[in-house]
């Protein structure tokens, strides 16, 4: 289960092949964004109980996402039914809701650190007049540490969850698989970070409404880096089919 390394240009492929995914099926995918983004705003309705049940699902949400992106890859029709896939097959929900186990250890370290090395930016967030900290280099170490990990973690998870859902691996194997890979890939994933950054400004201006497109594409580009990294490779005759 060990991921191929790629050229730095593959990033911008990546993000091609996500808006091509969506551009075959838009109202599809624009339903999908549309209730992952519902079930979100919902779940922060529900102080604490809500976010906390939003967190566990997400892993078996966002899988059920790459399925559709897995059957739109094939050439066959995604459904918003296929949203609800990561939570079907017992072994693989349970799974699913470990890797959300991991996502949450991850926001409540960051909580911890925030509350311990940034309360003075906490403090002056909330209006106490003299809280503001400079901004300083001590300050920034402090940032780097606080969202050290919630990096680690997000890059645990990103390949994680389709390991798990097209692989059936087991949870400890996929974090350890994904973080390798994206080691193993800095190049690439720093070429997509940068034109995901410019894209999100761009989408985030028109009220944040470009988000509605953005959000569902990302998921054909998540499902795209996984085939480059992870699949066997294309035939030739496969990738003009695709």
């Amino acid at each position: 289960m060990q991921a191929r390394a790629v050229a730095a240009a593959r990033g911008w492929v990546w993000f091609v092949d996500g808006w091509r995914l969506f551009a075959r099926h838009p109202m599809v995918w624009l339903l999908l964004g549309l209730i992952f983004v519902f079930l979100m705003f919902v779940s922060l309705l529900i102080p604490v109980v809500g976010q906390l049940v939003f967190v566990l699902a997400s892993p078996a949400l966002g899988a059920g996402m790459l399925y559709a992106a897995r059957e739109s890859h094939a050439a066959r029709t995604p459904r918003v039914a296929h949203l609800w896939e990561g939570f079907r097959h017992a072994p693989t929900r349970n799974r699913l809701f470990g890797l959300a186990g991991v996502a949450l250890a991850g926001a409540l370290a960051t909580s911890l650190l925030m509350s311990l090395l940034m309360r003075d930016v906490m403090l002056g967030m909330a209006g106490q007049p003299g809280a503001m900290p400079d901004m300083n280099a001590g300050m920034w170490l402090r940032l780097l540490i606080v969202i050290a990990p919630q990096l680690i973690v997000a890059t645990a998870l990103a390949y994680a969850v389709p390991l798990v859902m097209f692989r059936d691996a087991a949870v400890g194997a996929a974090l350890r698989s994904s973080l390798e890979a994206s080691l193993r890939n800095i190049l690439p994933l720093l070429v997509f970070g940068l034109v995901y950054v410019v894209a999100a400004i761009v989408v985030s201006i028109p009220f944040g409404l470009g988000w509605l497109l953005l959000l569902p594409a990302s998921v054909g580009m998540l499902h795209s880096s996984y085939r480059d990294l992870y699949e066997p490779l294309e035939t030739p005759a496969a990738a003009i089919a695709a």
